[in-house]
């Protein structure tokens, strides 16, 4: 999740399952409420049918689950940010070799 929590939203993202998801094969895992500071000591595991869609703030902590099959999985991401909000990043937030490239 983003650095400056809790704040307004500074990131939107989408995944649209190309393939199916489950919960072996790779999806994305959300803590509810880790957006607004609280966690219930919980995740929740996003296994969406085929083309569903699954938007999320950037503020909410997630992460992507191991694909533990010998098959290949694929989801389409979008993203959209939100102009004027710091987010916490700056230009050398990941290093000289961080951002060497953008």
């Amino acid at each position: 999740r983003d650095i400056i929590l809790p704040g307004p939203c500074a990131q939107l993202t989408m995944q649209i399952a190309l393939t199916p998801l489950m919960a072996n094969n790779g999806p994305v895992a959300f803590r509810p409420a880790s957006h607004v500071m609280r966690t219930p000591g919980y995740e929740v595991v996003a296994v969406p049918p085929l083309g569903s869609v699954v938007l999320y703030d950037s503020f909410t902590e997630h992460r992507g689950l191991e694909n533990q099959t010998p098959e290949a999985r694929y989801a389409l991401y979008a993203e959209f940010e939100t102009r004027g909000i710091f987010t916490g990043y700056v230009g050398d937030h990941f290093g000289v070799e961080g951002t060497a490239s953008l």
